[in-house]
């Protein structure tokens, strides 16, 4: 079945807020206890993404390319460049372990970068053929398969989806991705805007008129 058909939409508001609420929390609880720490990079970015990997250790994006590994309950933290992109903005984030991490940038250009080395050296491993393409959020569903989706290009949400680990991404034609509304497009921080849950893919959308929208369909075969 064309994932566009498939789509359909909640427009319970509060539903949509307390959903993502329980499907974005981590599983590992709270990520560093009940006592806040304060670690402070300068110059100061924005950052907007987050991925805790343990009670131990996390990645962290945000905006003037800046990617960060913290351990050891965030006491280290290593900024990682990533080459080619020291200048985008990054709110998409994911992680494996304390090696492997994927990041997707908002805006022009936009690409997915992948390191298999700690942070250490990238390898941009998409980047969108539109100048107009903004990726908001990405999941996976496994070691292997994820998907990520992005702001709507001629009246579609873009949908990327990758079966290799996030080592290579294809986009959906546009008859297979949701039609959406003039103005309506979805919300970049930390992959809030989007969750895998029964084996169903949920996507948060809001606009310039106010509303908030939840659509969801099967996980597209991979």
């Amino acid at each position: 079945m064309p994932l566009l058909k498939s789509f359909s939409v909640c427009v319970r508001h509060l539903a949509v807020c307390a959903l993502f609420s329980v499907l974005s929390m981590p599983t590992v609880g709270l990520l560093w206890g009940q006592e806040w720490q304060v670690f402070q990079h300068e110059p100061r970015p924005s950052l907007r993404g987050i991925y805790p990997i343990n009670d131990e250790s996390a990645w962290a994006c945000g905006s003037a390319g800046t990617v960060l590994k913290l351990s050891n309950r965030g006491a280290n933290a290593t900024l990682c460049k990533v080459q080619r992109l020291e200048q985008s903005d990054f709110r998409a984030i994911y992680a494996w372990d304390s090696q492997r991490c994927i990041v997707a940038t908002a805006g022009q250009p936009a690409c997915i970068a992948k390191t298999m080395d700690g942070g250490v050296t990238w390898q941009i491993v998409f980047q969108s053929n539109f100048a107009e393409s903004f990726i908001n959020g990405m999941k996976f569903a496994d070691g292997q398969h994820g998907i990520a989706f992005g702001d709507p290009i001629q009246g579609r949400l873009e949908i990327f989806i990758t079966a290799d680990g996030g080592s290579s991404w294809k986009t959906l034609p546009p008859d297979r991705c949701p039609v959406v509304d003039t103005g309506e497009a979805g919300f970049a921080a930390s992959n809030s805007s989007i969750a895998l849950y029964d084996d169903r893919v949920w996507i948060g959308l809001g606009g310039r008129n106010g509303n908030a929208r939840l659509i969801h369909c099967p996980i597209p075969n991979f």
